[in-house]
């Protein structure tokens, strides 16, 4: 248990550095359309999770020496909501990603009603964060433990019904873009057009890249959560410490890392900054 929050912090600080340098970039673009709105939403969520998880690992080592103190107490509690807040935050983000991105792709002259995106976002986060307290609060009686594996339990439903969201959304998004990618080749379209589809197609290639780390990682972290549940009998499993600790937090630092393999723009930006870095360092 030790040795793996401690190598959950490093893991945070580099996914605090990385996220901060996107988000730098995302910030400055303008007429910013629905998809970049949605990224710069995943990657404020996923700068959340790293600087809260950081927080959250360091005053567990804390709390270990100093086990009377009820200031750490109630910050480790308050960090703790945060975080759990902020990962299910980057789960919904990624889902409206997948979703709004096969809508475009299907329904190219369609324009999607942005209030709707952002009330959801909303209330999506406000039911989270109250699932979250509802947890943290309940974990000293035999009936608080009750509530927590319920509460829990919960949680698990909605990410799997999210991840089974977003790997419809996903396979419905990779049919249609082989087929329209058939249709280029058969007809012949003049430059602008093609350009187009190519931004449509490289957008939903990115999409679909940061999809699929999403849920891969979120499986991984199911999985531990159900083993624990089954097998752990009342005491936490290392897997499932491995998952919560390190490869949740992966997903937030490998966002950063597929933008930069897929987005120009982000190489250069990253690319003026570690000049500019490197100069003020010289």
């Amino acid at each position: 248990m030790f040795h793996v929050v401690l190598a959950s912090i490093p893991i945070c600080i580099l996914g605090t550095i990385f996220n901060s340098l996107c988000f730098s970039f995302f910030i400055r673009r303008r007429n910013k359309r629905l998809g970049d709105q949605l990224l710069l939403l995943l990657n404020i969520l996923d700068i959340s999770v790293c600087i809260s998880g950081t927080i959250t690992a360091s005053l567990y080592f804390y709390l270990i020496a100093h086990r009377h103190s009820t200031h750490l107490d109630r910050s480790y509690w308050v960090f703790t909501v945060v975080f759990s807040t902020g990962l299910s935050g980057t789960a919904f983000a990624t889902c409206l990603l997948s979703f709004t991105r096969t809508i475009a792709m299907c329904f190219p002259f369609y324009k999607i009603n942005r209030r709707y995106i952002l009330f959801s976002i909303l209330l999506f986060l406000l039911l989270q964060t109250v699932r979250q307290i509802v947890f943290a609060v309940n974990d000293k009686s035999e009936q608080g433990k009750i509530i927590q594996k319920y509460v829990g339990i919960i949680g698990i439903i909605l990410l799997l019904l999210i991840i089974v969201s977003v790997l419809v959304s996903n396979t419905v998004s990779i049919v249609k873009l082989r087929a329209n990618t058939y249709q280029w080749k058969v007809k012949k379209i003049d430059t602008s057009k093609s350009r187009l589809r190519s931004n449509r197609r490289h957008a939903t290639v990115t999409v679909i890249t940061l999809s699929v780390v999403f849920c891969i990682l979120n499986s991984l972290y199911i999985s531990g959560y159900m083993v624990n549940l089954h097998l752990g009998k009342g005491e936490e499993l290392p897997f499932y410490h491995y998952t919560v600790w390190l490869f949740i937090p992966l997903n937030s630092v490998l966002n950063p890392v597929v933008y930069f393999a897929r987005k120009r723009g982000v190489r250069s930006f990253m690319s003026r900054q570690l000049r500019s870095l490197s100069r003020a360092v010289i």
